[in-house]
């Protein structure tokens, strides 16, 4: 693994960086399979819908945790191995952070949790997911406040209780956590209801289907920001996705293990710093329609996607028109700016 990061170290140092437009995604000649335990893929979509165990399902609302991505403190991060599906979303200064999102699953720590944004609402509504939060910016609270029916577990006010900082340092504002049994107590005591009419999840193929007519997708690099990167390797075997978080083997605190994903769906917002906002905090158009990409199995193929409103989910479509199922497995969903650098190989 460490060979295989230095060679995708001196990729990105000697090809320059594109914009992942159809003309200029380089492509790599595809390697010879070696054999695996996964089943065979198919070329097309089973016609047979299916919720597997940890992947997101009917009728169950889920846990959406605002998870902290700011320099080295937080690393390495807890539960997001875990976690079903998660979105990585730009914030400000050319950092991004994360949205966990959890089935009815249990977890020992989960964090370190970190303040909300509006936009991050906008993919948490379809759900009817419980947020998870530690404050958050002036637009996103207001958002809280006004929708009365969010259910929102901030930290910063009565939730305060599920929280809890992991080190001695006063200092360090990056070690705050919570865990599954906090959170569910929590939510018992307040009489908060976690079954829902909302059906706002993706639709996973009974079988794997492989992108027959996608590019080439071993190596999948995203650049948000020069502090702030990531690159998915492929791993034939496995048929799995490995991450990098700014050239390190991304992993998770609660199992030391490396993240593994199966589905990865980029999607092109776009954006603008908020006139007046000190911060340099960002507005991400993440309603109405745009481009993007879906990455699994080692291909890829380009998508759009639409949202009607805020409470609707976002659609994602092949060239086609036909909405894309994904394979059984988990899921990164990055929301890039459509300025950012993305590698595809």
């Amino acid at each position: 693994m460490k060979k295989v990061i230095a060679i995708i170290l001196i990729v990105m140092l000697i090809l320059p960086i594109v914009s992942c437009k159809k003309a200029d995604v380089v492509e790599s000649e595809s390697p010879t399979p070696t054999a695996s335990e996964v089943a065979t893929p198919t070329s097309t979509p089973t016609p047979v819908v299916i919720y597997p165990d940890g992947v997101a399902h009917d009728g169950v609302r889920p846990i959406a945790v605002v998870i902290d991505n700011q320099g080295e403190y937080p690393f390495p991060q807890a539960g997001l191995s875990q976690a079903q599906i998660v979105y990585e979303f730009v914030v400000e200064g050319g950092i991004t952070r994360y949205i966990a999102m959890f089935w009815e699953q249990d977890l020992a720590l989960i964090g370190p949790v970190r303040s909300a944004r509006d936009y991050m609402l906008d993919f948490i509504l379809p759900y009817d997911g419980i947020f998870v939060h530690n404050g958050g910016s002036p637009s996103a609270l207001a958002q809280i406040d006004y929708e009365e029916w969010i259910d929102s577990l901030d930290g910063t006010k009565d939730a305060n209780k599920i929280f809890e900082d992991i080190t001695d340092n006063p200092n360090n504002w990056q070690d705050t956590y919570t865990n599954s049994e906090d959170i569910y107590a929590y939510i018992a005591k307040k009489g908060i209801s976690l079954e829902t009419d909302l059906i706002g999840h993706p639709e996973y193929s009974e079988s794997p289907i492989i992108l027959e007519k996608g590019i080439d997708a071993k190596i999948i690099n995203i650049a948000y920001s020069a502090i702030s990167f990531s690159t998915y390797m492929f791993d034939e075997e496995k048929q799995l996705y490995f991450r990098n978080r700014n050239g390190e083997t991304h992993t998770d605190r609660n199992t030391g293990d490396s993240l593994s994903v199966t589905n990865i769906i980029i999607q092109k917002v776009n954006n603008a710093t908020i006139e007046g906002d000190d911060s340099g905090r960002q507005a991400l158009e993440t309603i109405g329609s745009g481009e993007g990409y879906y990455c699994t199995l080692g291909k890829c193929i380009e998508v759009t996607w639409e949202k009607a409103d805020e409470n609707s989910p976002t659609i994602y479509k092949d060239s086609d028109g036909h909405e894309i199922v994904l394979n059984e497995g988990k899921t990164w969903i990055q929301i890039i700016p459509t300025y950012v650098e993305l590698l595809i190989l």
